[in-house]
């Protein structure tokens, strides 16, 4: 496992005072009521989803331009070949610790076939109820006990830094070393007063990724229902689910079976789902390989960003004829003579950069100003 803290985005040794845009966007993220669909969390969202995939630096670097100056951030990541899964988390948390993103990394473009379709897709029970998607739940729950210490760090206001110490100096403590006796988040570090309104607001989380991203972002919101309901985290059921006020996923595939989807009829209220006009992945994965359905809200893109989707997204039929036409259809979007055969999925959509731009309502480029 690696574990990686970095502090304060966009503000750094010289401690220059964050921006008005950024205390704005933290606090409407703060202020929105749960289950409420907004375009501006969707475009701050998709940039998080999209820019997961990138490096540290890189990351703390637009996140200060895209109106998050002042949050610390963590990342975590778990990788075993043998056992199909390689997940990557990024939890943000604003400087007076009321407001948490939790963003997962998707699968890389040339490993996602594998992913979605391979021997990894074969549903297993999930803990509340319903099957789910086998190589989906191996990626989240090896990840899950950090995950979690944060989660509940950040739920009491703690500051994720310090629990994340703890969680390094639990797993990772050079040999013979004394393991910690209680948690450095217990003991919380001051709460800067960067944005004061915050101190009257209730916390709020916020869960995201693109692609394989989208699909643990749902996975993990319906295992913090799940532990809220089993009282895991010591708080009334509804104090925790509440915290959650929005999943936005961008690309998502099916995660689970029809008696999942109905069990996490609260959860489809907050669920919002994205999906880039022929996007493939949506549809996967293929019948063949079990029955899954999506639940939720679908936005569909268009002219003017997103708009709610009318006819829902489908499960593709057969296994290789998906990944052909899909594959088809990559290929005839970039040769111009080509350009007019309209095949029904397209793995070229699937592309974050897709959903970036079209939440941005960005011309070409600029979505990386």
């Amino acid at each position: 496992m690696h574990i990686t803290a970095v502090h304060t985005i966009g503000v750094g040794s010289t401690g220059a005072p964050i921006s008005d845009a950024s205390r704005q966007n933290i606090l409407r993220l703060l202020r929105t009521e749960e289950g409420v669909y907004d375009r501006a969390h969707a475009r701050t969202l998709s940039v998080l989803s999209a820019w997961t995939y990138s490096d540290e630096g890189t990351f703390a670097a637009v996140m200060s331009r895209r109106r998050l100056e002042g949050c610390d951030y963590v990342e975590i990541s778990t990788r075993n070949d043998a056992l199909f899964f390689d997940t990557s988390a990024v939890l943000v948390q604003s400087p007076g610790r009321k407001l948490t993103i939790l963003s997962f990394r998707g699968t890389q473009p040339q490993n996602a076939i594998n992913w979605l379709t391979g021997v990894s897709a074969r549903a297993e029970y999930f803990p509340a109820g319903g099957k789910v998607h086998g190589g989906f739940q191996r990626g989240l729950r090896s990840t899950w006990p950090v995950l979690q210490e944060l989660l509940l760090a950040a739920l009491n206001a703690r500051p994720i830094c310090d629990a994340l110490a703890h969680s390094r100096e639990k797993y990772l403590s050079p040999c013979g070393a004394a393991k910690p006796e209680a948690p450095v988040s217990m003991v919380p570090a001051p709460i800067t007063d960067a944005i004061p309104e915050e101190k009257e607001l209730l916390p709020s989380l916020y869960i995201t990724g693109h692609s394989l991203g989208g699909a643990l972002a749902v996975l993990a919101a319906a295992l913090l229902y799940a532990q809220a309901d089993a009282g895991v985290f010591g708080r009334d059921r509804r104090q925790v689910r509440s915290w959650i006020r929005g999943v936005y996923t961008y690309g998502q595939p099916m995660v689970g079976d029809a008696a999942f989807a109905s069990m996490n009829g609260d959860l489809g209220k907050k669920l919002f789902r994205h999906v880039y006009r022929r996007d493939i992945v949506p549809r996967l994965p293929p019948r063949i390989m079990g029955d899954f359905m999506h639940f939720g809200q679908q936005y569909d893109s268009s002219e003017a960003s997103w708009m709610p989707g009318t006819r829902p997204a489908r499960q593709a039929i057969s296994l290789g004829l998906s990944n052909l036409v899909g594959v088809l259809s990559w290929f005839t979007q970039d040769v111009v003579p080509l350009q007019w055969v309209r095949l029904p999925f397209s793995w070229g959509d699937h592309s974050p950069l897709n959903y970036m731009r079209t939440s941005l309502e960005a011309a070409p480029g600029e979505e990386f100003d």
